[in-house]
């Protein structure tokens, strides 16, 4: 936005710079468009590039992330996103102004808050992780200029989502690691494993929890930034509590938060949630400094009544109300004193009474909710899944607590390909019994599927904790970490698989391809053999035994492999594939594209097809089919965001055009 005076996006007129950064700066500006010109919050994106192709590339992967901004901005606690456009090579992120002051302006030095503001604070920011991480969304930048006290509702509002810092990373820092700052701030509250390029989703429990302890502490950034230096220097997590008085419960929370191994640290935010409620059940935080004796005489602390403890606390109550008026009544000897056992004995029986209706009510209302969760459960094995659905929802209005109803109805959503309602649902189930090992594996499964692999690592990782025997989780968790390119951790998770349950054969089979792909070919042949001896039928055993002795220079080896591959599974694409690229080496570049013929028929989209079989063309001379071929593979893998995929179709092309 050089030119002050030129109205952005044709409508939005600046006001004043509200901050910058590497990739750009961040203004103040109204919406000339509407009547009363609204203000918002632009943020600038400096594209940097000028190569046509390349910028659209870069452009779709701003839209796809500003999309997801967009569903966060549904959110009652986080900006809206209002508009998103490219102008004069910059792209710009248009969200709502929120009127109110930073949480800066609470935190100020030796003026710590009291317990029962943070753990407000605390939920507030955790509900809204929450929903940001149910979307696969990562925020980043938790520090308390990024947290506003609306003006409104004095609700704590989280803004700027870390999507500029995400595009940083991806654009221009290819490794993935954070650049060295010289901002105290940004230390303070950004964890190891980010710094070092290896982002999670703890990675925002743990900003929040350096933000607890400031607002615990009184501490300034400067005193909290060498606080963790020295702590960090010695390789533990920072030391803290002898700062100020606080509850071995909170402190214990907080702890946990920012435990310096993110392993140990939580993994959900709804993890954090569960245990500071159980902070408050327990009735171990104060609101305030004051006395304990200063409270009110009737602030009489009233748990839920729960099952067969209601009798027990129906007189707990009398006799609680009893002492009151005692005491209220200061005179001991005082004649009316007599009467009081026969009010303690009314009051006890109608509170027995009462006592007894609601915990009728709650009984029939149980078994009813069982009796439609059985329902759902036998219409779901019918594979009648709206009937089980509507089974499942019912025995949830009945009974709001029952997470394993919010599990099951979840699982027959995913069944259904409706992945946001099953993941709500598991989430919900996860959040109501966070013990939950299998809510988490069917959640990180579903969340492996639609791409967000960092999510499904997270569940898997938290399901092994709850239960360390679960061999499927740590196969998925394995196949993660090498489609993120770990594949060390990859194997080692399949070898944990493997320990628990020798006759896994997807673990042999994965373990093969990660084995392969670090240069252990033997080894990874090895394993892919034990894998077709689990499972004589599993072509992709074949597959992946195939591209090992290719790679370890067993060409005519490999082709038997893909052979029996394609005769068990015809219908899959890869076979051809890998059997065209050995076919090409053997200088077969018919033989070749026949097989890449075969490939495209049943995957059109399979970008390094085109690219191999235009290399084919070219090698037999066929330069207008190998253009062609290129053109294809250029716009699939801009398509796709393979970006080494995109420049290598690109580089082949401009060389035969020039030509």
């Amino acid at each position: 936005m050089a030119k002050m005076g030129k109205l952005l996006g044709g409508h939005y007129q600046f006001i004043k710079v509200l901050g910058f950064g590497e990739l750009g700066q961040t203004y103040l500006a109204a919406d000339v468009r509407v009547p009363t010109h609204p203000k918002c919050v632009i943020k600038q994106i400096k594209l940097p590039t000028k190569n046509l192709n390349t910028l659209k590339f870069i452009l779709s992967f701003l839209t796809k992330k500003a999309k997801i901004l967009e569903k966060l901005g549904k959110h009652p606690q986080i900006p809206q996103m209002l508009s998103y456009f490219a102008q004069e090579q910059d792209f710009y992120l248009v969200q709502e102004f929120i009127p109110g002051e930073a949480l800066t302006a609470e935190l100020l030095p030796s003026q710590p808050m009291t317990e029962t503001q943070v753990i407000s604070l605390f939920q507030d920011v955790l509900d809204i992780l929450v929903f940001v991480h149910k979307y696969g969304a990562i925020h980043r930048c938790i520090k308390p200029s990024n947290i506003i006290r609306r003006q409104s509702d004095g609700k704590l509002i989280l803004t700027d989502l870390g999507i500029v810092k995400e595009v940083s990373s991806q654009m221009l820092n290819p490794s993935g690691k954070l650049e060295q700052t010289r901002a105290t701030e940004a230390y303070v509250y950004i964890p190891a494993e980010q710094s070092q390029g290896k982002l999670q989703f703890n990675s925002d429990i743990y900003a929040l929890g350096i933000v607890g302890i400031q607002a615990l502490t009184g501490l300034s950034t400067n005193e909290l930034a060498n606080l963790k230096r020295t702590s960090e220097s010695m390789g533990k997590t920072i030391v803290w509590r002898d700062r100020t008085p606080v509850s071995s419960e909170l402190a214990a929370l907080i702890d946990k938060m920012i435990d310096i191994d993110p392993q140990q640290r939580y993994q959900t935010a709804a993890a954090v949630l569960a245990d500071l409620q159980k902070i408050l059940n327990s009735n171990t935080v104060t609101a305030s400094s004051s006395p304990p004796n200063s409270a009110p005489l009737n602030s009489v602390s009233q748990p839920l009544i729960t099952g067969k403890n209601w009798f027990q606390h129906s007189q707990l109550i009398a006799s609680a109300s009893a002492d009151k008026k005692l005491v209220l009544n200061g005179n001991k000897n005082n004649n009316n004193n007599c009467r009081i056992p026969s009010l303690i004995l009314t009051t006890t029986g109608a509170i027995i009474v009462s006592a007894s209706l609601v915990f009728g009510s709650q009984l029939s209302r149980t078994l009813l909710a069982e009796f439609s969760f059985n329902q759902g459960k036998t219409q779901e094995q019918a594979g009648e899944t709206q009937e089980a659905i509507e089974h499942y929802t019912k025995a949830i209005q009945l009974q709001p607590i029952n997470s394993t109803a919010y599990f099951r109805r979840g699982m027959v959503y995913s069944s259904l390909g409706s992945y946001e309602s099953a993941l709500a649902d598991l989430t919900e189930a996860i959040q109501l019994n966070p013990n939950d090992a299998q809510a988490y594996y069917q959640r990180g499964n579903i969340r492996l599927h639609i791409g967000d692999r960092q999510g499904g690592k997270t569940d898997y990782t938290q399901a092994i904790q709850l239960q360390p025997n679960l061999t499927v989780a740590y196969i998925n968790r394995g196949k993660i970490e090498a489609d993120l390119g770990n594949d060390s951790e990859a194997v080692r998770n399949y070898t944990q698989a493997i320990e628990l349950n020798p006759y896994q054969a997807d673990a042999y089979l994965h373990r093969c391809l990660s084995r392969s792909n670090l240069g252990n070919q033997r080894t990874a042949i090895d394993d892919c053999t034990q894998a077709i001896n689990l499972r004589p039928n599993h072509s992709l055993a074949y597959q992946n035994r195939g591209l090992a002795r290719h790679r370890r220079g067993d060409i005519r080896g490999a082709i038997e492999d893909y052979n029996v591959a394609i005769q068990l599974n015809p219908d899959k694409a890869e076979p051809f594939y890998h059997r065209g690229l050995a076919r090409q080496e053997l200088g077969d570049n018919e033989g070749a594209i026949a097989d890449y013929t075969q490939a495209i028929e049943r995957n059109p989209n399979h970008a390094l097809v085109y690219y191999h079989q235009a290399l084919a063309h070219i090698e037999l001379n066929n330069q207008q089919q190998a253009i062609q071929d290129l053109q294809q593979a250029t716009q699939l893998c801009l398509n796709q965001n393979r970006l080494t995929c995109y420049k290598d179709a690109q580089d082949q092309l401009n060389q035969l055009e020039s030509e």
